[in-house]
């Protein structure tokens, strides 16, 4: 999904660069363009389009494109393409009309949950697997010691929160893992 999501984009950014040529202005569906840039673009580029033609004497039909660029937002602006845009963590389009606007935003609040979510869950999973890599290291690598501030490892504050732990934190002094020594090795 997220590479159909980069090949969209990717193509959108070229179209944008694009200029109109004399063919192009003369045989537009400009209903088709209102529609496609509406669906695909997310905004209305009739303006740009009469600066380009206007170049060959043509003026494209304002009406078409904007009849075909209002279908465009309707089918849009649902709850399920809201979502999608939540879900890639993309930001909310203000294009649609007030009367989807509700349900578009409703579902791009859904995916925006979800994305944020995944986020929080991966996150977890590393501090786990750093965890689990921390108790590995410890009993592979014994540290010797004659007291239990010798068994003090210390540990990042990024993001207010530990690397290790996760826990919350405002500087590095709260991530500091604390060891006791017994029989001259550190315990953690």
């Amino acid at each position: 999904m997220k590479s159909l999501l980069i090949s969209i984009f990717t193509l959108l950014l070229i179209l944008s660069c694009s200029s109109m040529n004399l063919q192009d202005c003369q045989t537009a569906n400009w209903e088709s363009k209102g529609y496609n840039d509406a669906s695909e673009n997310f905004s209305n580029r009739f303006t740009n389009y009469s600066m380009e033609c206007a170049e060959f004497n043509i003026k494209p039909d304002q009406n078409l494109y904007e009849s075909g660029f209002n279908r465009g937002l309707q089918d849009l602006c649902t709850f399920q393409n809201g979502y999608l845009i939540g879900l890639e963590g993309n930001s909310l389009p203000k294009i649609c009309p007030l009367e989807k606007q509700e349900t578009f935003v409703k579902g791009f609040i859904e995916g925006q949950r979800n994305h944020d979510q995944k986020i929080q869950n991966d996150r977890q999973n590393k501090l786990m697997e750093q965890s689990i890599e921390l108790k590995k290291n410890s009993t592979n690598n014994v540290r010797s010691c004659s007291y239990d501030s010798d068994c003090t490892l210390a540990r990042s504050c990024l993001n207010y929160r530990c690397e290790i732990s996760g826990k919350s934190c405002n500087h590095h002094s709260d991530c500091l893992i604390m060891g006791r020594c017994e029989r001259n090795q550190c315990k953690y």
